[in-house]
């Protein structure tokens, strides 16, 4: 499984992945914990588990530094997380489960297919599982044209300014908000020329 897990990582850091040191604690069961040192990544797992399960608990570990900060970024700097269903903080840990194994799974499919079915097994004991590639892809095209289309109704039921500002009202949070979950960074740039261009046609019908 090392070399699926050094594709899979390497997609992940978009090159080379800093080096890894994979800890043998036999007291975490069927879970795992991972640690970002200066110059290493370090993951705790119980290496007593099937090797198939090992390969997605450990890459699970190395997707949370990735997505973690994009949900994060997303709730507006709320930083309260537990794990019990219904406490304070199990919104935001369910969403950053959520992301961590839909990343997981792109990864995967693109890196390291032979671990498919594996991993969707592993994912069957969490209440979210990953959601397949061309929903997201879907839902991203569906929040893009709405950004779009939207500031073209007081453009034209009031006047050009209103148009403009809420062209640039909707850029921005299709940057801040959206854009993050748009895994493919030809479709995330896609959209902001797409709403960059949107908003200077405004601004010419203003002109």
């Amino acid at each position: 499984m090392v070399p699926a897990l050094t594709r899979c990582r390497d997609a992940l850091h978009a090159g080379a992945a800093p080096p890894l040191r994979v800890l043998d604690v036999p007291a975490l069961g069927p879970h795992g914990r991972g640690l970002g040192l200066p110059r290493e990544r370090v993951v705790a797992v119980s290496l007593a588990a099937p090797s198939d399960h090992v390969f997605c608990q450990v890459l699970h570990e190395e997707v949370h530094p990735i997505t973690d900060p994009r949900v994060q970024a997303s709730w507006r700097g709320e930083t309260t997380r537990d794990t019990r269903a219904g406490a304070e903080g199990h919104a935001l840990h369910a969403a950053l489960e959520k992301a961590a194994l839909d990343e997981g799974g792109d990864v995967i499919a693109a890196e390291a297919p032979e671990f498919v079915e594996a991993y969707a097994r592993w994912c069957a004991r969490f209440e979210a599982r990953p959601a397949a590639r061309g929903d997201t892809g879907r839902r991203a095209a569906a929040v893009l044209v709405a950004h779009a289309a939207l500031p073209w109704l007081p453009g034209l039921l009031w006047h050009p300014a209103a148009g403009v500002v809420a062209a640039g009202v909707a850029s921005v949070i299709w940057t801040r908000r959206f854009s993050g979950r748009v895994r493919a960074p030809r479709a995330r740039a896609g959209g902001h020329v797409t709403l960059l261009l949107m908003l200077l046609a405004h601004a010419l019908r203003l002109a």
